[in-house]
């Protein structure tokens, strides 16, 4: 790229549904790529609820195997790797992400499934030292917020939203002038957008990138809120009620490790074992791997 004034990046098969980036993607090689899930970065520096749910992006009261295909688990590849009766009568399945991701052993997905196999309540575990992590921790935001985004139900987006734009976009980022993204890898003509690099300083090799269209960032309120200082540690837990779930952040040791635990579950959720009646032929035992 020397001598060159104008940036152009080749992203094979780069989508934009509905105005809205794809996330958390690594490539080797010049730069690193963040897509941020479900993050448009707007003209006015807001992002659309609406536009989520038209992509049916939320997971709440989705049906698995069918939820599988949306994009909270199309895109980050969760996958499946046990499951538990809990005390109070339900399935909830355990998720890691493949093998093949740097991240894995940082991260644990757990959603708890109602009487007829929906999702009724998610809970996203992230270690600690994962989120506090100076260049990792970029990513850990794109999980949190795009767990944020999934978990909740859809008419709730617009009341989360400015907690995952706070999550993502309070930290150093700085707009980066002429750029354009080409959009496949026949040699399309290159598309004009807005791309951000974090930290200060010029982009260079290694740097971590995001790009969409428009060319404001959300504008956040001067001091942080609750809840982002529960995922920043400095508080130990925080709530947000919605129409009828609760969004929890907390800071605890899960297994032996400091780690951050959002979750969104039913206002009246009660796990404390008083349902002692199971019947079994009602729980969904199939536990579908093809992902």
């Amino acid at each position: 790229m020397r001598h060159v004034r104008q940036v152009v990046i080749n992203v094979k098969n780069w989508v934009c549904a509905g105005g809205f980036l794809n996330s958390l993607r690594h490539r080797p090689g010049r730069f690193n790529l963040i897509l941020a899930a479900l993050i448009a970065i707007s003209a006015c520096g807001q992002t659309s609820a609406r536009a989520v749910t038209q992509n049916t992006y939320s997971i709440y009261d989705g049906e698995v195997p069918e939820v599988y295909s949306r994009q909270f688990f199309s895109y980050f590849h969760f996958r499946p790797y046990g499951y538990r009766v809990t005390r109070d009568g339900f399935i909830e399945i355990s998720y890691k992400l493949p093998h093949s991701n740097h991240f894995r052993s940082f991260i644990n997905l757990y959603v708890k499934l109602n009487e007829s196999g929906h999702i009724k309540q998610s809970t996203l575990v992230m270690q600690r030292r994962f989120v506090d992590d100076k260049v990792r921790g970029a990513f850990a935001r794109d999980y949190a917020k795009s767990f944020v985004q999934a978990a909740v139900p859809e008419q709730d987006l617009d009341a989360v939203r400015p907690l995952y734009n706070e999550i993502f976009f309070r930290q150093e980022i700085k707009k980066i002038p002429n750029v354009k993204i080409r959009s496949d890898s026949k040699g399309g003509p290159a598309e004009a957008t807005a791309v951000f690099k974090l930290g200060a300083g010029k982009l260079k090799a290694g740097d971590i990138i995001i790009f969409g269209p428009g060319g404001e960032l959300p504008k956040l309120p001067s001091k942080p809120s609750a809840l982002y200082r529960c995922f920043a540690g400095e508080r130990k837990s925080g709530q947000l009620k919605l129409s009828f779930m609760v969004l929890k952040f907390s800071n605890e040791k899960v297994e032996g490790e400091q780690s951050l635990v959002i979750s969104v579950v039913p206002v009246d959720d009660d796990d404390s074992g008083k349902k002692l009646d199971i019947d079994f032929s009602r729980l969904p035992l199939r536990i579908p791997v093809n992902l």
